[in-house]
């Protein structure tokens, strides 16, 4: 109850996020269903992946056929390295979101990599994959 006898209530939507130093509310990056902060969403739309490194997770969308996306970083410069941008900013366009999927093996429609190698996990049709 403030001062003058009235209650005031925040309700926070779904897709934002409280911001603590300040009394609005901010909204969650594209692709974020939720997110603790304006950088760190904690869960995607269908049809996004979560990219993520330390202080930061982002959604970003699936890449086409046929390409892939690294969706976990070690630091910071990787991720921003990967999207060639200087600095993180909050609402990152989505052509850089899309730049930064990279093309599969030779005659691989379905890839991802695991950390540290490029899996292939289905062919173009006449191909097979080498177990």
């Amino acid at each position: 109850m403030s001062q003058w006898g009235v209650e005031l209530e925040i309700t926070i939507e779904e897709e934002e996020v409280e911001d603590y130093g300040h009394t609005e509310c901010l909204q969650c990056p594209e692709g974020c269903t939720t997110c603790s902060e304006p950088d760190l969403c904690a869960a995607c739309l269908p049809n996004f992946d979560l990219v993520s490194g330390p202080g930061f997770a982002y959604c970003f969308p699936k890449c086409l056929s046929g390409t892939y996306r690294l969706k976990s970083y070690l630091s910071e410069q990787n991720f921003l390295k990967d999207l060639k941008m200087r600095t993180r900013r909050q609402n990152i366009p989505p052509t850089k979101m899309m730049d930064a999927c990279k093309p599969c093996i030779d005659h691989c429609t379905h890839c991802q990599h695991n950390g540290q190698t490029l899996v292939c996990s289905k062919c173009d049709d006449q191909f097979t994959l080498n177990k």
